[in-house]
């Protein structure tokens, strides 16, 4: 058998498989619902920017929870905001101490993330539909 050294990506192998067996239709069927099963979503996400997974509000700043979707789950990263300095010093009004962190690719290293603070203990501004179970789940253990 011949070879012609080059490369061609899985999706054209398995469009020109099914094209030369007349069951293009059937093919990607099957396609789409193991990538499915497998947690990967319909069309690609278009979901690129990060969302605020959980934001809580705290006296002179707050602590917010985002996420992105990645592949089958999700990234997080946390931003703390702290505006008490503007309160007591001669800082100007809209002076802020901002602390974001690292990327972190798990709910449970998320959690970790935000339990330097006493999260727990504070106000709910806003809390993502996707996320209310898990989060609920971490305040009924913390």
């Amino acid at each position: 058998m011949p070879s012609c050294n080059h490369s061609l990506p899985t999706w054209a192998a398995l469009w020109f498989l099914a094209a030369a067996y007349g069951h293009v239709a059937q093919v990607w069927t099957a396609v789409g619902r193991i990538a499915e099963t497998w947690g990967y979503p319909k069309f690609p996400s278009e979901r690129n920017e990060p969302e605020v997974i959980l934001e809580i509000g705290a006296e002179g700043g707050s602590i917010t929870l985002y996420g992105i979707p990645h592949g089958t789950g999700w990234r997080y990263s946390t931003s703390v905001v702290d505006s008490t300095l503007s309160f007591v010093s001669d800082e100007p009004k809209d002076s802020e101490y901002r602390r974001d962190s690292k990327w972190v690719q798990s709910w449970d290293a998320a959690l970790r993330l935000i339990d330097r603070n006493p999260w727990h203990r504070l106000y709910a501004l806003t809390v993502h539909p996707e996320f209310r179970e898990r989060v609920w789940a971490a305040i009924s253990s913390g």
